[in-house]
């Protein structure tokens, strides 16, 4: 019934291109949330829980500074995290995005230390 509160608070920002347009920066990780929250019956459950599922095994994977990542395919978790992305746009737009870029913040409350990293997907 009760779960204990989060030490961790997490940040998606993407920014992409489709169809030659490119996108502004935007956190999908809190518009999903907002999304579920506002509306519990919208279908937004699920894929607030990949990326809350993905990103707690990706921060248990990674430094804590902030950096420039690359994608270079040797972490698993930040691996399954790109898929939930990438497919996640797929879904919404109908078309597969180039030039993603995708910053990833990490909020340990704990710790009161917050860390970022960007990485610059190849397609």
């Amino acid at each position: 019934m009760f779960a204990p509160i989060p030490t961790q608070n997490f940040s998606i920002y993407l920014r992409y291109e489709l169809h030659g347009e490119r996108t502004d920066w935007h956190n999908v990780f809190y518009e999903t949330l907002s999304n579920h929250q506002a509306n519990r019956f919208g279908g937004n459950e699920a894929i607030q829980l990949a990326y809350s599922n993905a990103l707690r095994f990706y921060s248990s994977s990674i430094s804590e500074k902030s950096t420039i990542e690359t994608d270079d395919h040797s972490n698993l978790y930040f691996l399954i995290l790109k898929k939930i992305i990438v497919n996640k746009i797929r879904d919404d737009k109908g078309v597969v995005p180039e030039k993603v870029e995708v910053i990833i913040g990490i909020n340990d409350k704990p710790k009161n230390f917050i860390h970022y990293h960007y990485y610059k997907l190849k397609n």
